[in-house]
């Protein structure tokens, strides 16, 4: 049977260690990631696969490779052979268990090599999740849908820089906070929204609660970085939007001055934003004449 390749290519994602142990009788150590001889050029520690979907097999010698480029080479075969024998290897696993596993492969790809993203958890909190009000929410006066309960634990989307959401971060009563996997420090450029979309400003800061109380109080969408460190980088993806930063501390206002952002100031008090909009170095001098 002859298969097209933009209907396999795709479905293939993520199953290139099934597929090249099956069809090519390959060592499953190929694929444990770690510095091993090139199967297909034979030099010393030159190779590693890196279960990224686009070229995961890497050599120093022959290059980078896509998985299927890497079947032809490893079997001498041509394209169209290739992309055949690939698809009636697919065809033998179950539509739904092929589909997640290439959702795991396209989610993984997204993240840095170092975030190890637990997808299983991640799927099955998908599964459990209500729109309801947990405790964190009533603490904080909150009724905002967009927070999902999970047992003792409030869940907001965590999105990559794509803008899609690859994990929750989750926050217990007192505020702390962790991901699906137990990071507590999220990847450059990985945010949450809260709130929904009103007006041409994009609203920036970096705690969860200034987030959701401001989103609150002013009835618009407002960006958590999560960090001072990660300002910067979520900034990048908003890059020809008007963005205010929304600061609660003398750190965010230093850290807005530096990126040159113009300010709105949170009343953690009274948690309420205030109406006048600073410029960048404004509220600094402005503190500073009051000594």
């Amino acid at each position: 049977m002859n298969y097209d390749k933009d209907q396999v290519l795709p479905a293939a994602v993520g199953l290139w260690p099934n597929i090249l142990q099956s069809l090519a009788g390959i060592d499953s150590k190929v694929f444990n990631s770690k510095h091993q001889p090139c199967p297909l050029c034979g030099g010393n520690d030159r190779f590693r696969y890196i279960q990224k979907h686009n070229n995961p097999f890497l050599c120093s010698q022959c290059g980078s490779h896509s998985g299927i480029n890497f079947y032809m080479e490893l079997a001498g075969i041509d394209f169209n052979e290739a992309i055949n024998d690939v698809g009636d290897f697919l065809n033998l696993i179950p539509v739904e268990k092929r589909e997640l596993i290439n959702r795991k492969a396209i989610v993984s790809n997204s993240l840095p090599n170092w975030y190890k993203f637990d997808f299983d958890l991640y799927q099955s909190i998908k599964e459990k999740v209500e729109v309801r009000l947990s405790p964190w929410q009533r603490v904080n006066m909150l009724n905002i849908l967009d927070l999902l309960a999970y047992d003792k634990y409030t869940l907001v989307g965590l999105l990559n820089r794509a803008g899609d959401e690859c994990d929750f971060m989750m926050f217990d009563v007192e505020g702390n906070k962790r991901s699906t996997n137990g990071n507590t420090i999220e990847p450059d450029g990985f945010y949450s929204v809260f709130g929904a979309d009103a007006g041409k400003c994009t609203y920036l800061t970096t705690n969860p609660v200034t987030a959701a109380q401001s989103a609150l109080f002013m009835g618009v969408k407002v960006i958590c970085c999560y960090s001072i460190e990660n300002m910067s980088s979520v900034l990048n993806n908003f890059h020809g939007h008007k963005v205010i930063a929304i600061v609660s501390d003398i750190t965010e206002t230093i850290e807005a001055d530096d990126l040159q952002l113009p300010q709105l100031v949170f009343n953690s008090t009274k948690r309420q934003v205030g109406r006048k909009v600073w410029q960048p170095g404004e509220i600094i001098k402005h503190k500073e004449s009051k000594k």
